[in-house]
């Protein structure tokens, strides 16, 4: 239950650290989002943007070191994100 300014921040923290143990990256990033909205919606603006400036951890592996989709592949696993890429 949500009572008072910080309890979002707080039941997010809280969240954060159980989908952390159980080592869920998908919600960890949904997590982390929800965050940056809260400290957004704050009055942080600096702290927020920091969160969004950092890479969402997906499948272990941030996007710009994970390797790219091929010409006309779907996805690789069920946790990709991305549909069938076009050929160019």
């Amino acid at each position: 239950m949500l009572a008072g300014p910080g309890s979002a921040a707080r039941s997010y923290h809280q969240a954060l650290g159980l989908y952390g143990d159980l080592d869920i990256p998908r919600r960890i990033a949904q997590i982390e989002l929800s965050l940056a909205v809260v400290t957004e919606m704050t009055g942080q603006h600096q702290d927020a943007a920091r969160h969004y400036a950092r890479p969402l951890m997906i499948n272990g592996s941030a996007p710009e070191t994970a390797p790219g989709p091929r010409c006309g592949s779907g996805p690789r696993s069920a946790k990709t994100v991305s549909t069938t890429t076009p050929c160019a």
